[in-house]
């Protein structure tokens, strides 16, 4: 069984609460807004090898899956009363486009990862988490 396999998969719940919070202040201020944001590595010495970063490439792929269940719409009406009922039926159909969204990297030489996300801001705010998630967990599992 592959490490794809062994992981279980991410739901849309997998993020910090304050980016719902945002993602809904965002589509009520800000809904045109386009932003491009990046990741940084502030430790040089922690480089993805070439296996790490097909994994990651991999792994950022499968983020067009990642949906919001009828039951995780419910959990954040019961539990998140602060979120409206427009923002909540947004996020049941939100989607990840990571083909579109983001660009990654990796530079053969150094090692370095340079991954960036572009786009509408209400509609890249949500990659901040499960980016970071993926490469960790790419960068320990290679």
């Amino acid at each position: 069984m592959s490490r794809i396999e062994e992981q279980a998969p991410m739901s849309i719940l997998d993020q910090d609460l304050y980016k719902f919070c945002m993602q809904q202040a965002v589509l009520e201020h800000y809904p045109e807004v386009t932003v491009e944001y990046g990741f940084i590595n502030r430790d040089s010495s922690m480089k993805l090898n070439k296996a790490a970063f097909k994994q990651l490439q991999a792994d950022i792929a499968k983020l067009e899956h990642v949906i919001a269940t009828d039951d995780d719409i419910y959990y954040l009406k019961r539990a998140c009363f602060y979120l409206s009922s427009d923002y909540l039926d947004f996020l049941a159909s939100f989607r990840f486009n990571p083909s579109q969204d983001i660009t990654c990297a990796l530079d053969d030489t150094t090692g370095m990862l340079d991954l960036r996300i572009h786009g509408k801001w209400s509609q890249v705010i949500l990659y901040e988490i499960p980016l970071l998630s993926l490469v960790s967990q790419a960068y320990f599992t290679q």
